[in-house]
């Protein structure tokens, strides 16, 4: 397992100003198998930021479905996407509802468009991943099958990506500034979110179905592509969510 501070804004992905997208999709930040848990940051995050999140980086860095330590379960990535703890019926929610396409922001151009002047393109990539984003607005794909992705967004409005397979477990979701978009997999109509109903506690080790949480499911499998940790599914609406027209990343457009 490799753990990594707080970079430049540069070190764990590309800047604003950065012209390399390496293969239209992020770059590999930590350089290690996608069976290896992996943790790693970018931008500036603020002490008040990292004091904040001390607690919930330490848990993050324990396996996502066992609890246990990751270096004990280097479990591979679809091992870790299949476990039953990330499935769940989409009825299973308290009141679930999906999007209105009408109302989601359609955006041309490239996804570096939602990068703040020291925003962080960061891609995990496949297997189990805490991903720790800075103080200015950051792209964070999460989108390789079999990924799980503990998530600190940080400060600024930060856009997380979304595809079939893969789990973003997100610690600090902002519902007034923070969006999703969605991978290639993904269609508007497969989007079912609501309120988790799991009375069980546990603080940071809560199950993904909390009722502390919102899920984000796949409506046609039933698997949790969000979590958003201490928010209520009445303060998620179409305005969180925003798809790519053919001028963006291939990996990044709406498919019919």
């Amino acid at each position: 397992m490799s753990e990594f501070g707080h970079g430049n804004g540069n070190a764990f992905g590309h800047d604003k100003n950065s012209k390399d997208l390496k293969d239209e999709g992020g770059i590999d930040l930590a350089g290690e198998s996608q069976s290896q848990s992996k943790s790693f940051s970018g931008g500036q995050g603020s002490d008040l930021q990292e004091a904040s999140l001390d607690e919930s980086l330490s848990k993050a860095l324990e396996d996502p479905v066992t609890g246990g330590s990751s270096e004990d379960n280097q479990d591979s990535g679809s091992d870790v996407a299949s476990n039953e703890a990330n499935h769940f019926s989409p009825d299973q929610p308290a009141n679930p509802r999906g999007l209105d396409p009408n109302q989601v922001e359609r955006v041309s151009g490239d996804v570096t468009q939602f990068l703040g002047e020291t925003g962080d393109l960061l891609d995990g990539q496949g297997g189990t991943n805490t991903i720790i984003a800075g103080s200015d607005s950051d792209v964070i794909k999460s989108d390789t099958e079999g990924a799980f992705n503990t998530i600190a967004t940080g400060f600024g409005n930060d856009v997380i990506v979304l595809d079939l397979e893969a789990t973003a477990d997100i610690l600090d979701f902002d519902t007034n500034t923070d969006k999703f978009a969605l991978g290639e997999g993904l269609t508007l109509d497969r989007i079912i979110y609501g309120q988790g109903q799991n009375p069980d506690k546990g603080g940071l080790e809560q199950p993904l179905d909390s009722e502390n949480n919102t899920l984000i499911l796949d409506r046609d499998t039933g698997h949790t592509l969000a979590a958003t940790r201490f928010t209520n599914a009445e303060d998620l609406s179409e305005k969180n969510f925003v798809v790519f027209d053919e001028s963006a990343a291939p990996d990044l457009v709406e498919q019919a």
